[in-house]
């Protein structure tokens, strides 16, 4: 009885995984967008795309790792 409902668990957490998994795909892809638009636009600078970069990496870290539990 207990097996099955940790199993039930487990596919609940595996499916709410792929899902920020997929969304975090996505928003990557959409992030690659902007950024291009950006650039073809002429507005780029080298700080402001050093400064997208940077919160896009560190917002994609954060949310990954506070999805996973990792703590370090």
């Amino acid at each position: 009885m207990e097996q099955m409902r940790l199993t039930r668990i487990e596919l609940a957490l595996r499916k709410e995984l792929e899902s920020y998994r997929v969304e975090v795909d996505s928003l990557r892809h959409e992030n690659i967008k902007i950024l291009a638009h950006l650039k073809d636009k002429g507005n780029e600078s080298g700080a402001i795309t050093v400064k997208l970069d940077n919160e896009m990496s560190t917002h994609v870290y954060h949310s990954s790792k506070s999805r996973t539990g990792i703590t370090k």
